[in-house]
């Protein structure tokens, strides 16, 4: 039997391949260990530039009203209310989710709170003094102002940078959670206040308006009818509004209720610095060991 097949010589052409890139690794080690070295230290000083990132949450319950609605009982009287606004098809879940993430909405608290330099102009978070210290070439925090040789941020580009930063999560339990990332702590729990604050606000200013509304509708139909048994129905609905009208006048959580209030984290969330030290380091190994091998390889061809 030819023991010089060309299977055997296959098998040891790559033994001898595989021993040729230990070596020629080994014969490299110094290009090896500086481009590992060079990657590791590079991405520890890029690592220590990069600013923690706090985030803040929060357990929400949105009262979502299962009471039936009370034009049902109308029957063939219902179209006549059609104005008074019922309309119990949409979840309060998805209504919260939509309204927190809405563009109005967040111009709306942008404008009365002066959002956008803390969302666009942050440069780092001072621990000592627990304020926010802001990018001196693009804002002047004393002046309130923007550098004029800068063209300040869009209310749009600040509307992404707030998505980017917010995020509202249904739980299997049908409780919401809602949280908020940030340089400063503070203002993590600070927008996160704000959001819930506004949206109870608003929400209970709308209904109350439309309810008034709805009861000013109905007192004038009770005059235009003659049937009891309308009259009747009327003052049912009525009743109802004005319950709903008592509940937004007092009611400070109107829409969602606070189970775990938002709160100022002590820990950062990010960047996990360890880590993405290790993994630019393994990186720069196997690069480097990658170009000795290919660069074995192109010898080889041209040889």
């Amino acid at each position: 039997m030819d023991n010089n097949s060309p299977s055997n010589n296959s098998i040891q052409d790559n033994e001898l391949d595989i021993v040729e890139v230990i070596l020629e690794t080994w014969k490299n080690k110094t290009l090896i260990i500086f481009a590992t070295s060079f990657f590791a230290i590079t991405s520890i000083f890029y690592t220590l530039n990069l600013n923690d990132v706090f985030k803040s949450s929060s357990l929400l319950k949105v009262y979502d009203s299962e009471t039936p609605n009370p034009l049902q009982s109308l029957g063939a009287f219902n179209s006549a209310f059609i104005d008074v606004g019922f309309d119990s098809s949409i979840s309060q879940n998805d209504l919260v989710i939509e309204l927190i993430k809405s563009r109005d909405f967040f111009y709306f608290i942008m404008d009365k709170y002066n959002l956008m330099p803390d969302l666009m102009a942050v440069k780092e978070f001072d621990r000592e003094t627990n304020n926010i210290i802001y990018d001196e070439s693009l804002y002047d925090r004393e002046k309130d102002i923007w550098i004029q040789d800068v063209e300040p941020p869009t209310k749009q580009e600040t509307y992404e940078a707030y998505l980017s930063s917010i995020a509202i999560f249904r739980l299997e339990n049908g409780f919401l959670e809602l949280s908020f990332m940030h340089e400063s702590p503070i203002f993590a729990k600070n927008i996160l206040d704000i959001v819930i604050d506004e949206i109870n606000s608003l929400e209970s200013k709308k209904d109350r308006e439309e309810t008034l509304k709805a009861i000013e509708y109905l007192n004038n139909q009770v005059l235009l009818t003659s049937v009891e048994a309308v009259k009747q129905t009327i003052y049912i609905i009525l009743e109802s509004q004005m319950e709903k009208l008592m509940t937004a006048n007092i009611k400070s959580d109107y829409l969602i209720e606070v189970i775990d209030a938002p709160y100022i984290p002590e820990k950062k969330f990010k960047p996990s610095r360890a880590l993405m030290v290790i993994l630019a380091t393994f990186f720069g190994l196997i690069l480097s060991i990658a170009i000795v091998f290919f660069s074995k390889v192109g010898i080889r061809k041209i040889s």
